[in-house]
């Protein structure tokens, strides 16, 4: 092919495909504001489980998200490069090899025990979701520690055992104060017994 013929040929195939300047330059922009979001949602997460969704149907992941989405946590498959401008644009130094493969990010705003949670379970029901691990409170922690925190008890379990542990001393108070006014009872119905015979 001649270098005319080429370069009529890539013309064609661009406009066919409507790869003109003006569309990659907006794919640079879009590009641009999808790592302005990561950024900032990298600063305001206080925990970030990653997880490699390789072999994971529609089905699946949008199940996990949708459950997810309940508890206030995104979860977004982005481009491992647009993830690492983020990291490093958030400030964060954080080691990028493990963003070698497909991987997902679930950003939760609160503590992250309810999405580690959730994709701890998940992934014990299906093999084809793998955590690599997290950023929590702004540094990389490992697969045991997501798991350690998905084995904390939620704050509302909390409050429950708090409650409980509250109501028991309560409980055995009126318990023994009762049985006391019990057995004043019996002693008075004894007594008064007694002296109709």
């Amino acid at each position: 092919m001649t270098s005319k013929s080429q370069m009529l040929f890539s013309a064609r195939c661009r406009d066919f495909f409507n790869l003109s300047e003006e569309n990659m330059a907006i794919s640079k922009e879009k590009k641009e504001k999808i790592v302005e979001e990561l950024t900032e949602k990298f600063s305001s997460s206080s925990a970030v489980i990653l997880t490699n969704y390789q072999g994971l149907n529609v089905k699946d992941i949008t199940g996990l998200r949708c459950e997810l989405k309940e508890k206030g946590v995104k979860f977004e498959v982005i481009k491992n490069t647009l993830v690492k401008i983020a990291l490093e644009k958030a400030g964060l130094k954080i080691d990028t090899s493990i963003f070698s493969g497909p991987v997902a990010l679930a950003f939760d705003l609160e503590e992250g025990i309810d999405s580690s949670k959730i994709i701890y379970n998940f992934a014990k029901g299906n093999k084809n979701l793998e955590i690599l691990g997290g950023i929590i409170n702004k540094n990389l922690v490992d697969v045991d520690a997501i798991k350690s925190l998905a084995l904390l008890p939620t704050r509302e379990e909390l409050y429950a055992k708090l409650v409980g542990s509250l109501n028991a001393p309560i409980s055995g108070f009126i318990n023994v104060l009762s049985g006391n006014i019990r057995n004043l009872v019996y002693v008075l119905n004894a007594y008064k017994e007694s002296k109709t015979n």
